[in-house]
């Protein structure tokens, strides 16, 4: 994985490029050499935030210089087809961690600045975390491994083979599970709360609705007190419809009497003008009688005084005439006499008619006939008198008909507009009644309304204070102390859940952490048995995964199995077991670059020399994993699959080769 180290003004290196090949490396050299530097180094471009060798990572720029720079070559080749960074599409990846005296410790990657953050997640998605002891162990820290707590150790063996995510499941689900207890806690709390001030708000909204209730009775009584009024107004409309109706039907009837009348009138003024026009003629044959009696009577007087002369006059004349000596005076006497002699004639004729006339027959006659007339007309004048009241009498009724239709038409207008005054009084109310109301089937009488109404308004007097404002408030305490519980159901539900979910988690945890371990047992005890020792990996507090830890049992020389930081054991004694331990994690370590500085500490020779056996033998069965392992002390045979780095200190500046 990792192909070169190159340090720059880092500790005790000036300018170095240490190769690391696939399998086991070895750095060896004396001490104070700078071996362990590298593997701090590479710890440090992997993100490792602090070190035991400086409390600054500024003190670790070498004497003299501004700044250090670590970088490390990794491979990024496929392999099967993929790439171990997949986001990258280089061979060859370069990640420089530079450090500055001012405390800027920034990265590069691939010659550009890079956050630590994103450095740190490329390596974990690989595992590869330099704080985790199991996968890269530090000089010292292997005494120190065997002190950490129990709980420590299962962390760190469950982050190296990849177990963090069934913990991170059971911490997830934990997690949750407190989070719906407190929850649920608050949940509780806020309830109650909210209970007191909800009841406050039903009390309200109760008067609220009482409120509202009473106000609807009122509108009702109201609307039921309007719809009577305009019952009321209907039936004096009614009626005075049914009046208009009897005035227009007398104005009818009357027309009918008033033509009827008229006719009648007209007949009986014809009637008037009949006799009057007979009066009239009878009147004229009287005075035209009276006349001719009248001239009759100085005719006979004349004619007796003229008639009785000029018979005189033409007897005496007519003598002379017949005179022979008036004949004989004129030869045309005789003609004269003769026309003198036809008028005597006539004028006796004449006469004989005026004497007829004048004849007391004959005025007999005029004066019958006269006093007939006389008696006609007085009977006509009678009849004409009579024909003249009864025209007054019909004149008078008909004017009385006349007067008593105008009285008719003024009352019926008079009533007309009574009813278009109750009509537009009417309309409005009607509107009025309908927004209040649809008409109710049977109305009470408006005395008994309009004290209902009274005391209905005194119900609600003391309620007027209480505004729409409290349908909402109650509306929204209500929605608050459902959604509440409906909240608390569901975190209740979801705790359940959680608490299921958390066991099964747990039991799936602990199922794959014992099976685990009970094989890894196996191949412990396998390991330390070659070098006749044996061991145990066991879970303890198995109950609870925060405190739950690994222990390791070890026994050497056939003794009692005790725990491996017990000071039952020597120094090289942990220190093999230890190892023993590490080898037998190698083939489930998820971490393809593993590490260990001075695995060799506090071993005699032939310890220290079974433990290489172990190393090299465990290593050969290895694949494409890279190891690097620091020693101060001697290699001897350099076995396959081992490369060999020396390190030496020269003038105060370590120096790197390579053992072919």
């Amino acid at each position: 994985m990792i192909k070169g180290v190159i340090l720059g003004n880092f500790m005790s290196y000036s300018n170095a490029e240490i190769p690391l090949y696939p399998g086991l490396n070895l750095v060896c050299g004396p001490n104070g050499a700078g071996k362990s530097s590298i593997l701090l180094a590479i710890s440090l471009v992997l993100g490792q935030a602090h070190t035991e060798r400086a409390k600054r990572l500024s003190d670790l720029i070498r004497w003299g210089e501004d700044h250090a720079r670590i970088g490390l070559l990794l491979d990024n080749s496929p392999k099967e087809g993929k790439r171990p960074f997949p986001q990258y599409r280089t061979d060859t990846i370069d990640v420089t961690r530079i450090l500055r005296r001012g405390g800027d410790y920034g990265y590069l990657l691939l010659g550009k600045p890079v956050s630590k953050e994103r450095i740190v997640e490329i390596f974990s998605r690989i595992g590869l975390n330099p704080n985790n002891m199991l996968i890269i162990m530090h000089q010292l820290m292997v005494g120190r491994f065997a002190l950490i707590s129990p709980r420590e150790k299962l962390l760190m063996l469950e982050e190296a083979v990849g177990f963090q995510s069934y913990r991170a499941d059971i911490m997830d689900a934990n997690a949750r599970l407190k989070k719906s207890l407190s929850e649920e806690e608050s949940l509780a709390a806020v309830l109650e709360s909210t209970q007191e001030t909800y009841q406050y708000w039903k009390k309200e909204y109760e008067k609220y609705q009482k409120k509202k209730e009473l106000e609807r009775k009122l509108q009702q009584l109201q609307c039921e007190l309007l719809w009577g009024r305009i019952e009321k107004k209907q039936t004096a409309l009614a009626k005075l419809d049914d009046k208009i109706a009897s005035k227009n039907k007398a104005i009818e009837s009357m027309d009918t009497r008033i033509d009827e009348d008229k006719k009648a009138l007209q007949a009986r003024r014809d009637a008037f003008n009949n006799e009057l026009k007979r009066n009239h003629q009878s009147e004229k044959a009287r005075i035209e009688l009276e006349r001719k009696v009248a001239r009759a009577e100085a005719d006979v007087r004349w004619v007796e005084l003229q008639g009785r002369d000029l018979a005189e006059d033409l007897e005496t004349l007519s003598r002379a005439l017949s005179t022979p000596e008036f004949q004989s005076f004129n030869k045309n006497v005789p003609v004269a006499v003769t026309a003198l002699v036809e008028l005597g004639e006539r004028f006796k004729l004449r006469k004989s008619k005026l004497e007829k006339l004048s004849s007391p027959s004959s005025f007999k006659e005029l004066e019958a006939n006269l006093t007939s007339l006389v008696q006609e007309c007085e009977k006509i004048r009678r009849k004409v008198g009579s024909e003249m009241e009864r025209l007054i009498e019909y004149r008078v009724q008909f004017e009385v008909l006349i007067l008593k239709r105008k009285l008719l038409s003024d009352e019926c207008r008079s009533l007309l507009a009574q009813r278009r005054i109750a009509k537009q009084e009417l309309n409005p109310l009607i509107r009025r009644a309908e927004r209040l109301g649809p008409k109710p089937g049977k109305t009470r009488k408006i005395t008994e309304l309009e004290m209902a109404i009274v005391v209905t308004e005194e119900e609600l007097r003391p309620l007027t204070h209480v505004s729409e404002e409290v349908e909402k408030m109650y509306s929204s305490y209500v929605g608050l102390v459902k959604d509440l519980r409906e909240k608390a159901e569901r975190v209740a539900k979801n705790r359940e859940e959680t608490l299921r979910e958390l066991a099964k988690r747990f039991d799936m945890w602990k199922t794959v952490v014992g099976q685990f371990l009970a094989e890894l047992s196996e191949r412990y005890n396998t390991i330390l048995s070659s070098i006749g020792a044996s061991g145990a990996a066991r879970l303890v507090e198995a109950k609870d995964v925060e405190k739950a830890g690994l222990e390791l049992l070890v026994s050497f020389k056939g003794g009692k199995m005790g725990s491996l930081d017990s000071l039952a054991q020597s120094g090289g004694e942990r220190s093999v077991a230890l190892m023993a331990f590490l080898l037998t994690l190698q083939q489930h370590i998820k971490s393809p670059f593993r590490a260990i500085d001075e695995f060799d500490v506090h071993l005699d020779p032939k310890n220290r020399e079974m433990v290489s056996d172990l190393i090299v033998a465990s290593f050969k069965e290895a694949g494409g994993e890279q190891y690097l392992a620091i020693t101060p002390g001697e290699i001897g045979t350099i076995r396959d699959n081992m490369h060999v780095v020396v390190v030496q200190n020269v003038s105060g500046t370590s120096e790197v080769s390579e053992v072919k």
